[in-house]
């Protein structure tokens, strides 16, 4: 059943419509003005050649991932400047929920950037995406603007679901959610999968769960149906060490996620590294278009709780978080990447970051600051936004058959039913008066006997 909802959601493609309008964002204007600046210059866009080191394993596949990757001058700005945004975004909820703009449950991707950044820059505007409630920065991605976002998670009426869905029910143009049951996204981008291969158009569903789904019989069930199938679907586990506060060893008997595929192939990605994500995504997909599904696992980190109601501290300690901050942060990683071959200096660095903090700020704080400008949803527009009835059934077109008649020009049906009615009243009758007492000219005294009227009083 949940195959099949996202086999509709696929193909019902002109509802709402309206909400995939993409406003132009900084991140536009300064990628147009930085193409002005090289036009005017005449130089090149500088590229540099990376190899990636330990960045894949394989399960039964005979093929891989390219290790050596290319790196655009114009990539790296876009790369950085979108996970910047998320984690400036998703810190700025965690101060918003505090101050109780943002209510309800409020699940931050903060630590997780590279995974959707990688995958999105992989991706295809034809290809489709599907997540569990952490889905903040996928919609980002997808084409939200962040003043939609921060609307929705405020419940305001000008949010990208016009406050309906909230933090956890977000949507995009290709994108369908943010899910607030664990899991349950899994049948359904199968089932956009499957929409897929009944369109022919070359996309494929990226479909995403995290560890703490990854034992649920609904992902296996999925994992059959899509490999019989020869579906178009990548499996991606965003295996952030924790399901909720239970650690994945704990959890699990083999954590090899992208082992957990049996008769599908499977490949694990540093999550914590871009590019590795990029390359793995582009694979998988053009193998996903040929061969059928696969299974990626990124391991990657969370540095806030499960939820805001969660400290993140209980089960485990402050010095592993601030061990991965230090270490192994995906934004910080890549801005030492683009420093040590000369993509971009320190200084531009901060200019990006600060043009950053400067957007961001003038949606929470300027005159514009939506949460508290727009109103809420009213009970009115609850209906709003329903799917249209369903079609009138079409009206029989078969012709009326004529009626067969005896020599004598009567219908011998009609004949027959009239004589079977005939002989049904007939035999009611007699039923009727065969029921009736029958009198011999005696009535009954109150004594119980017999006496004989006298003819006289007749």
């Amino acid at each position: 059943m949940k195959m099949l909802l996202g086999v509709q959601r696929a193909l019902r493609h002109n509802v709402s419509h309206q909400l995939l309008i993409r406003k132009a964002s900084f991140l536009d204007k300064f990628c147009k003005e930085d193409g002005k600046h090289k036009e005017k210059t005449d130089k090149p866009d500088k590229s540099v050649e990376l190899t990636l080191e330990n960045a894949f394993k394989l399960y039964n596949l005979d093929d891989e991932p390219a290790d050596c990757v290319t790196l655009k001058r114009s990539e790296a700005i876009k790369f950085y400047t979108e996970m910047q945004m998320i984690r400036r975004m998703e810190n700025a909820c965690a101060e918003l929920y505090r101050k109780k703009i943002i209510r309800g449950f409020c699940h931050l991707y903060a630590g997780q950037e590279a995974c959707c950044t990688g995958m999105c820059a992989a991706m295809s505007p034809e290809d489709t995406a599907i997540t569990s409630y952490r889905s903040h920065g996928w919609t980002y991605l997808m084409g939200v603007s962040i003043y939609d976002i921060m609307a929705e998670l405020a419940q305001k009426q000008t949010g990208c679901c016009r406050g309906k869905g909230g933090s956890m029910h977000t949507w995009a143009k290709n994108f369908f959610g943010g899910n607030g049951i664990v899991g349950s996204q899994v049948p359904i981008g199968t089932g956009i999968g499957l929409a897929h291969a009944y369109r022919c158009n070359d996309a494929v569903s990226i479909t995403l769960y995290g560890d703490g789904a990854a034992n649920q019989g609904q992902l296996f069930e999925s994992f059959n149906l899509a490999c019989l199938w020869k579906l178009p679907v990548v499996f991606v586990c965003e295996n952030n060490k924790y399901g909720m506060g239970t650690a994945a060893t704990r959890a699990a008997c083999n954590p090899d996620y992208y082992t957990r595929g049996d008769y599908i192939p499977g490949i694990w990605v540093n999550g914590m590294d871009i590019l590795a994500v990029r390359s793995a995504t582009e694979f998988c997909i053009e193998r996903a278009k040929k061969c059928g599904p696969l299974v990626m696992e990124l391991e990657t980190y969370r540095y806030y709780g499960h939820s805001m109601s969660d400290p993140g501290t209980s089960y485990r300690k402050r010095e592993e978080i601030e061990q991965v901050r230090k270490t192994n942060d995906p934004i910080t990683r890549f801005k030492t990447l683009c420093l040590n071959h000369k993509l971009l200096t320190e200084e531009e660095f901060k200019k990006l970051r600060g043009t950053v903090e400067r957007n961001l700020e003038h949606k929470l704080i300027g005159k514009q600051y939506v949460p508290l400008g727009s109103p809420k949803p009213t009970p009115k527009s609850e209906i709003k936004d329903l799917p249209p009835p369903p079609p009138p059934p079409s009206p029989t077109t078969e012709p009326e058959k004529k009626p067969s008649t005896d020599k004598n020009g009567k219908d011998p049906k009609a004949a027959k039913q009239s004589a079977s009615s005939d002989s049904k009243s007939t035999t009611t009758d007699a039923k009727t008066v065969s029921a009736e007492p029958r009198t011999s000219g005696k009535r009954q005294t109150p004594n119980g006997k017999s006496k004989t009227p006298d003819p006289s009083h007749e």
